[in-house]
């Protein structure tokens, strides 16, 4: 006979089926809440997130267009068709691909995981392993609605190679003002429309005569640039995330000033035209190609101020580009910091207070002039002659500003910038992140027709 079941044994079994239930209920309560559902498989539960509809992660998804972590990783949020997207979505997505190159490096260094190669970013397949993997990248993936199996430490990136790119500081604007045109051999021609025809009478029965159309061609011939930062390999796993994000803002950093410098004082010419610069490294990069004020300069473009920044300067600089000025949302101004301060004491601009979701913090751009831009850039000279250029004579105390037609100019990307580490020379006992792009800066040749960026010099700072 086996033991009587008392009413206290079936209160007591009751209460613990409850109790049971109750935290299976809890349990899935917290998956849903994290936008989580598991799986059944034969290799054990699975955790997948579903997307969530209104969730941060998924309109940050929907506004670059992703499906998910993968596809967000190797999008660009600064290239210009993301205009629209909020300051915060564009810095969740910097983060995103941050932490995702901490995770990868710590692999690389702490856990024996595949270097990166010249052209691919390595799988690392224990990505999630370390600590920061676990606690820091881990739940950030999930949240980009990714599938990671079991702990994620096996997980393995798909589509990473040499479409990798990594952020530009956002703050940073003058090189995200003009398209990006992606190179597929190197050097590259872009095919041009000179001229402009008017449709002509043709008698019944005639054949139309020749178009009095031109072409012509931009040749893009992209310069390799590079920046390394030393990091000794006597750190340990738990010090490394900040030393390592620390030296990824630098490297990707030194990539936008080269872009900057050589946008705006890019010369290439036996002896370049600063006097300061001249002496330099031929890598430095304001060698390596030629910028807007060179292009202005060799075309009599120039506006002299013999003032501080003012509306009769501004306005002479949009008068002297002609057609190129028409319309204010392809133009931009670019400044120096001094240049800037003048400027936004002129009554017609319009600062931040009057501007919207356009304000500086979003947008890098602290306002406008008649509907054009103002982008400031430390890359502006503020101590050149008054011939806008540096010289050995001096006095180097003034300015210039730029006006351009963004439209008019592009950037040739053969390889967007691209961070990873290696191990440096044995008795150097150092690793290296190192950042690499090959790009170049090119627009329609500049003549008495084409005035599409002039330059203001002599400015008083």
């Amino acid at each position: 006979m086996g033991k009587k079941v008392t009413e206290v044994d079936l209160a007591a079994k009751e209460k613990e089926l409850d109790d049971r239930f109750s935290r299976i209920e809890t349990f899935q309560k917290d998956f849903e809440s994290k936008g989580l559902e598991v799986l059944s498989g034969n290799g054990g539960p699975t955790i997948h997130t579903r997307s969530r509809v209104g969730s941060y992660e998924q309109k940050i998804l929907s506004s670059f267009g992703c499906k998910g972590f993968n596809e967000l990783l190797m999008v660009n949020s600064c290239d210009q068709k993301f205009n629209h997207v909020s300051y915060e979505s564009k810095s969740a997505v910097q983060n995103l691909k941050e932490a995702y190159d901490i995770g990868r490096w710590i692999a690389q260094m702490f856990h024996d995981q595949p270097l990166d190669g010249e052209r691919r970013v390595a799988q690392v397949k224990n990505i999630f392993g370390s600590y920061y993997g676990k606690n820091v990248l881990e739940p950030l993936v999930k949240a980009f609605d990714s599938t990671v199996a079991g702990t994620g430490g096996n997980w393995v990136p798909t589509g990473m190679s040499n479409q990798f790119i990594a952020e530009f500081e956002l703050e940073k604007k003058v090189a995200t003002m003009f398209r990006e045109l992606p190179m597929p051999t190197n050097p590259w021609e872009l095919p041009t429309q000179g001229g402009r025809t008017t449709a002509r009478k043709i008698a019944e029965g005639a054949t139309i005569s020749g178009s009095n159309f031109t072409t012509g061609k931009i040749t893009f011939t992209a310069t390799k640039l590079g920046e390394y930062y030393p990091i000794p390999t006597e750190l340990d796993e738990d010090s490394a995330p900040a030393i390592l994000a620390l030296a990824r803002t630098e490297i990707v950093e030194a990539q936008i000033r080269a872009r900057e410098e050589i946008i705006l004082n890019g010369d290439t010419t036996a002896t370049h035209m600063d006097n300061d610069t001249a002496g330099l490294g031929a890598d430095v990069a304001q060698k390596v190609q030629i910028g807007l004020r060179k292009k202005a300069l060799v075309n009599s473009a120039t506006i002299t101020a013999s003032s501080a920044v003012s509306k009769t300067v501004l306005d002479n600089m949009r008068n002297a580009m002609g057609k190129f000025s028409n319309n204010p949302r392809d133009m931009a101004y670019f400044f120096g910091p001094t240049g800037y301060n003048q400027a936004v004491t002129i009554d017609e601009v319009t600062t931040v207070e009057k501007y919207g979701p356009s304000a500086t913090i979003h947008t890098g751009a602290l306002a406008q002039y008649r509907g054009v831009p103002i982008i400031t850039s430390e890359a502006v000279r503020e101590d050149v002659a008054a011939t806008g250029v540096n010289t050995l004579a001096g006095p180097n105390t003034t300015g210039v500003a730029y006006l351009t037609n963004v439209k008019r100019f592009y950037a040739g990307i053969r390889r967007p910038i691209q961070t990873r580490i290696a191990m440096s020379e044995p008795d150097d006992d150092l690793w290296k992140l190192a950042s690499y792009q090959r790009w170049d800066f090119q627009g329609h040749v500049q003549s008495a027709t084409e005035v599409s960026t002039v330059l203001a010099i002599d400015l008083t700072v």
